[in-house]
């Protein structure tokens, strides 16, 4: 090998060695150094989006919230039969009682499980109000349950 590099004192190798080391060093590092300035902006550019997007998502959730408890509508015996047929749900037993401040509507309703829930989703999809109390579920037989429950109705609701 006929190399220049080679021919020169021991100082100046040893120089020349810790110059072009320190300069790849220096560049690795200013290379990391810009590369984490680029990430930390894309991390606070990601963190300010999903910040006004959870914000955007508060609002819509208070906004379904407030609507929900606003527009709630109290179901009216024809409505209530037509659901229950809707549903293939047969009423047993209908008892209507009333005190000054509330309407009771205690019932019996046979059919299948999934029925029952179905009419529970209408009454929270087409915003009824509902206030159920002292459900009981009982078996009749392999497909058919017994559904016993008190509906209760505000009659300050009733009179809005």
């Amino acid at each position: 090998m006929n190399s220049e590099f080679f021919e020169r004192p021991y100082w100046q190798q040893h120089l020349l060695i810790a110059i072009i080391s320190l300069f790849l060093l220096l560049f690795s590092y200013f290379y990391w150094v810009v590369e984490m300035r680029n990430d930390v902006k894309q991390y606070q550019q990601q963190y300010q989006n999903n910040g006004i997007e959870i914000d955007r998502i508060q609002k819509q959730l208070a906004r379904y919230d407030h609507n929900r408890h606003s527009v709630l509508t109290v179901i009216s015996e024809h409505e209530f039969a037509n659901l229950i047929a809707r549903h293939k749900l047969a009423l047993q037993l209908f008892n209507y009682s009333a005190t000054d401040e509330s309407i009771y509507w205690t019932m019996e309703l046979q059919g299948e499980y999934v029925n029952f829930m179905a009419l529970l989703n209408t009454f929270f999809v087409e915003k009824y109000y509902f206030n159920f109390q002292d459900l009981t579920i009982q078996k009749q037989d392999e497909q058919t349950l017994k559904f016993i429950f008190t509906l209760v109705l505000a009659k300050r609701m009733i009179d809005h």
